[in-house]
């Protein structure tokens, strides 16, 4: 708003000083960081082993009788980078958490988020630079507010359940966008392309070195004296003395732009802890040496869904078709969810405690199904009840949660 109400020079000399207060803020924490954790100043080398004693003499006569490794061969210098790519891809799948990292990648191919893309559709609709300001302001909000709610959330329930709960979160309220393309005032066609012509040669802009054909000329003036609006404007103008008088637009017709803008800001808050979820679960289950590879690969899968919703809006560029944008967006978020589901029920057993849906009555009987007892994950030993045999004795061997 700055560049609004101010000046371009203004705000370009706001957003400078920012950037470079931000870099100083952002080096300062990092030097905390390492500061906290003196283990960040030890570098391992690739020869160190643990538990080997260097003054022993064995391990000295060890070490001269190893040999190097063979010089790599004509083949392998020639398809080293495909090589290297295919040994990152299958250190990627080898990973338990992988389907956690793929779910994240679907997230990068939406079009429900702060992008140009969804700001140049807004503005279609009638939203002024204000309020897109203002909602982006919001989301940004809730985005760190999640980033809050985050550690005393995971302290609580764990990871797993803290990915679960952020994941639903996230897709339930951009059920909400979902019904944006049905809502009053949404310019959604779906037999946008199946017309005759949506594009007239008024709509063109030509460059000046450029003239049309005398048909062509004759169909612009036709054309000129038959304006047609296109359909995401609900304006008619009246030319009189020289003047256009622009009715304002009714407010029942933002209902559509109001629910999409609504589910993309409250959605930060579901996304930017699913994504702190699946951050914390490759820094805890991925092996030190192999974080590399494996954040290589995810960043690769990350940038190439966001390449794919690019070229996809190429396709579908017009605002009446960017209900199916919206649509496919939802699908990719729902899919992504599924798959961190299934890791998680992978390495829970479960997605949730089914003996909390029953009665206390059924819930005592169902207590002592064996396949409840299976299935049942010993997460904390502290909440474990033993199950008792049929002669009321004790059972040692099979214990199942209560919570």
């Amino acid at each position: 708003q700055i560049m609004t109400f101010v000046s371009m020079l203004a705000g370009a000399m706001f957003i400078a000083g920012w950037n470079v207060v931000s870099m100083a803020v952002e080096y300062y924490l990092y030097h905390r960081v390492y500061v906290s954790v003196p283990a960040l100043a030890v570098k391992e080398k690739k020869g160190d082993k643990k538990g080997i004693n260097d003054n022993d003499p064995e391990n000295r006569a060890d070490e001269t009788v190893k040999k190097k490794p063979p010089p790599p061969t004509c083949f392998q210098k020639m398809f080293k980078p495909v090589l290297t790519l295919v040994n990152g891809w299958k250190t990627y799948f080898q990973q338990t958490c992988f389907r956690a990292g793929l779910g994240l990648s679907f997230l990068y191919m939406t079009f429900l988020g702060f992008d140009n893309i969804m700001v140049g559709f807004v503005y279609t609709q009638g939203l002024s630079e204000l309020a897109v300001s203002l909602l982006v302001a919001a989301g940004a909000l809730l985005g760190v507010a999640g980033t809050f709610v985050y550690p005393p959330l995971r302290k609580r329930v764990g990871l797993h359940r803290t990915g679960l709960i952020s994941g639903t979160l996230h897709w339930s309220i951009l059920i909400l966008c979902v019904a944006s393309v049905w809502a009053p005032g949404s310019p959604f066609d779906p037999l946008y392309y199946a017309r005759n012509s949506n594009v007239t040669l008024p709509d063109v802009t030509l460059p000046p070195d450029v003239s049309l054909p005398p048909s062509a000329s004759s169909n612009v003036s036709a054309s000129v004296s038959n304006p047609t609006l296109p359909t995401m404007v609900d304006t008619t103008a009246t030319a009189t003395q020289g003047e256009e008088d622009v009715k304002p637009r009714p407010v029942w017709m933002y209902t559509s732009v109001a629910l999409l803008m609504t589910g993309v800001t409250l959605g930060r808050i579901g996304l930017w802890m699913y994504d702190l979820t699946v951050t914390q679960l490759y820094q805890e289950t991925v092996e030190e040496t192999q974080r590399g590879v494996v954040f290589g690969v995810q960043n690769s899968l990350n940038f190439f869904m966001d390449m794919l919703h690019f070229l996809l809006v190429i396709i579908l560029p017009a605002p009446e078709t960017f209900g199916f944008l919206i649509l496919l967006s939802f699908a990719f978020v729902v899919m992504a969810h599924m798959l961190y589901a299934s890791y998680s029920r992978q390495v829970r057993g479960h997605l949730f405690h089914v003996n909390l849906l029953y009665c206390e009555n059924c819930r005592k009987d169902f207590r002592h199904h064996k396949s409840f007892a299976k299935a049942t994950s010993a997460e904390d030993p502290a909440l474990q009840v033993p199950l008792r045999s049929r002669d009321g004795d004790v059972s040692t061997r099979e214990f199942v949660t209560t919570v």
